[in-house]
């Protein structure tokens, strides 16, 4: 009888360990649960993020439906505030969404009248330039009086309403991408003055001082055309370009002057927007790669990152699933992806490499989804 005794309460005692490091294991990764902002697709039969119906707060415990969105849309965030456009015409008005990214509410929101907002092929497209501290709005717009062609930017108090437009009056000045900086914004452009020897260049807009300055980049290493690229800026680097399967450094980390000799990297096909984090002190870029070269652009089967002061990949790892998209935390710690095939979101721990389940409740239309904020 004692030793059937004995063997129960060890029984017991071995049910209670493995409850407990059970419970350990899932709230140390409870501890830090975050809010996710997705952007779900219109048409339920979508493969691809090209038409936006609901903008969607998911946490572990559950999805909150917080806006409907127009078809197509621009966003941009900084460290507490994340923002949403309408792009529309003037006549229709473009509807504005600033969201709390302490608590997921609504801030403001408005439709933004008079203003004309520039023609994209991309239905998401990540173009505003946020400054909570002036609660202060920066976009790329079409406005009268420009020197070429009416490029110019908007910029808007969300706490006041009230809504500036300026053109760029430095005539070669067409905006080609539009990235938010610590001082402002930047745009990368051809700068048509130099025709028929069209020259690369980067304005830098410093909204505190209203000023703009063109720093030229190197031919070699900047390519308008045709051939896919994309430009980031990694805090303690510069900015930062991937070119035909290369990173490229094009300015200092105050982005006041080009690089006489560009700091070049070779890396394997990225195939997914390339985002900038601080990884133990050290500045790192993440994106994701593909084995099908025939699926869409941000459709990956890997994560990738590397550590651009040490030149190498920490992070390689295989996802054993395709992600219709992902974005990694603000710390670098995780990377958040939706899971193509069954519509969960998961995300991979960069140090142990562990994939864990986030939300046990399936996104609808996953392949037709975009995550697009993760704190």
């Amino acid at each position: 009888m004692s030793i059937k005794l004995a063997t129960v309460t060890i029984q017991f005692v071995i049910s209670l360990i493995t409850m407990q490091c059970y419970f350990s294991f899932s709230s140390c990764y409870a501890v830090e649960a975050p809010y996710l902002l997705l952007v779900t697709a219109a048409n339920k039969d979508s493969t691809k993020p090209d038409n936006c119906r609901q903008l969607i707060c998911i946490s572990q415990n559950q999805q909150l439906d917080l806006v409907d969105l127009p078809s197509a849309i621009w966003v941009g965030k900084d460290s507490s505030t994340f923002a949403v456009l309408g792009v529309s015409s003037p006549n229709n008005g473009c509807p504005l969404w600033v969201v709390n990214r302490k608590d997921a509410t609504i801030e403001y929101s408005n439709i933004l009248n008079g203003v004309s907002t520039l023609s994209r092929i991309e239905r998401v497209g990540d173009l505003i330039a946020v400054r909570s501290e002036g609660s202060d709005l920066y976009f790329p717009a079409s406005v009268k009086g420009g020197a070429e062609s009416g490029y110019g930017f908007a910029v808007v108090n969300w706490k006041t309403g009230k809504l500036e437009q300026y053109p760029f009056s430095y005539k070669g000045l067409s905006v080609h991408e539009f990235k938010g900086t610590p001082s402002g914004f930047a745009i990368t452009f051809k700068d048509v003055t130099t025709y028929p020897r069209v020259q690369p260049s980067v304005a830098f807009y410093d909204v505190t001082n209203h000023n703009i300055s063109i720093i030229p980049l190197p031919n070699a290493a900047y390519d308008m055309g045709d051939t896919y690229y994309q430009t980031v800026f990694l805090p303690k680097v510069g900015l930062m370009e991937y070119y035909q399967l290369e990173l490229i450094c094009l300015t200092d980390s105050d982005l006041s002057t080009n690089h006489l000799t560009v700091l070049k990297a070779p890396v394997e096909h990225v195939h997914s927007k390339i985002f900038a984090r601080i990884i133990n002190g050290d500045p790192c870029l993440i994106w994701g790669e593909s084995k099908d070269d025939q699926s869409r652009f941000g459709q990956v089967s890997e994560l990738v990152v590397f550590d651009w002061k040490s030149q190498r990949y920490i992070l390689c790892e295989s996802l054993d699933t395709t992600a219709s998209t992902f974005q990694p935390d603000e710390d670098g710690k995780r990377i958040y992806f939706l899971d193509s095939e069954d519509g969960l979101v998961k995300f991979m721990d960069i140090k142990s490499k562990e994939i864990v389940t986030f939300s046990d409740r399936p996104v609808k239309n996953p392949k037709g989804a975009l995550i697009v904020d993760v704190y």
